[in-house]
């Protein structure tokens, strides 16, 4: 299955994810264990993961601010003040806006992901939806190819699915929740950056005019291609990262989500998380693995 999916992402983990599908078949299979474990990935993070980086990558917007570290605050005490916003808001809607542009395999792939989502908060649990478009092109032996799909990713607060086609007919994939799959980060989601990267505390940016706390990850690895880097915003004032830039090794910049025109608790229909597929779905329930 060549296909691979955006992760968090849902968008947006902050974990590395690659969102470019290679395709227009099948949905790539929920990841059923951490982003982080699975980096080689994502996203954020990621999700699912990130492709193998190209050396001879170049991009302008590429810039590892690492330099500009602050000194006396730790990393911890961010993450803090990040889960103390837990329970603050109960409902957001958005839009997603994710941009890959990097080597996958012996090919070049470029890729636009964009769609709505909606979070809802019930005590511990966390329902949202996500329903994507994802325009790629992919450029391999002087060939290109283009394709537009779309994707749904979405949880019931029970199970994450995923929703796509494979060979034309509908299909998807049902597995265990995955707390880093999501926009909202999770105790969970700290307990394996800390695990698998290097973190470092960057200075407060602000993100469509709203202040956001910005910490950098370095993945942990022997292997020089697997030293990635990310760099996640993280609202001030919601429980909620709004953009993450996921670096290769040399600092080149290879993807960039961001989640945009944000509104805090607003009516949501909650029957749009329920999953519900029809007769002639192709459905793979994963969630006993």
């Amino acid at each position: 299955m060549k296909h691979r999916i955006l992760a968090v992402l849902a968008g947006l983990a902050l974990l590395p994810v690659a969102c470019n599908q290679t395709d227009s078949t099948p949905p790539a299979e929920p990841q059923q264990t951490a982003q982080a474990e699975s980096a080689a990935p994502e996203s954020p993070a990621a999700s699912t993961q990130a492709p193998a980086p190209a050396p001879q990558a170049s991009n302008p917007e590429s810039q590892d601010p690492s330099a500009e570290q602050v000194g006396p605050i730790p990393v911890e005490a961010i993450e803090e003040k990040i889960l103390a916003l837990r329970g603050t808001i109960k409902s957001f809607t958005a839009n997603i806006d994710v941009r890959f542009d990097s080597s996958q395999g012996e090919a070049w792939v470029k890729s636009h992901t964009f769609g709505p989502m909606a979070y809802l908060f019930e005590d511990d649990k966390i329902l949202y939806r996500i329903d994507m478009t994802i325009e790629t092109t992919r450029i391999a032996e002087g060939a290109e190819e283009k394709t537009v799909e779309p994707q749904t990713m979405m949880s019931d607060g029970e199970y994450m699915y995923q929703i796509g086609e494979r060979n034309g007919r509908k299909a998807a994939y049902k597995a265990r929740i995955d707390k880093l799959q999501s926009s909202v980060p999770t105790p969970e989601f700290f307990f394996f950056l800390h695990r698998d990267y290097d973190l470092s505390l960057l200075p407060d940016e602000e993100v469509d005019g709203k202040p956001c706390w910005v910490i950098r990850a370095a993945k942990i690895s022997d292997e020089e291609v697997l030293r990635i880097k990310t760099i996640t915003y993280f609202r001030q004032d919601i429980p909620l990262m709004v953009k993450t830039v996921n670096l290769d090794r040399f600092d080149n910049v290879m993807q960039v989500t961001q989640i945009k025109d944000i509104q805090v608790d607003v009516p949501v229909d909650r029957a749009q998380f329920e999953f519900r597929p029809e007769p002639d779905w192709e459905v793979m329930d994963q969630s006993t693995w």
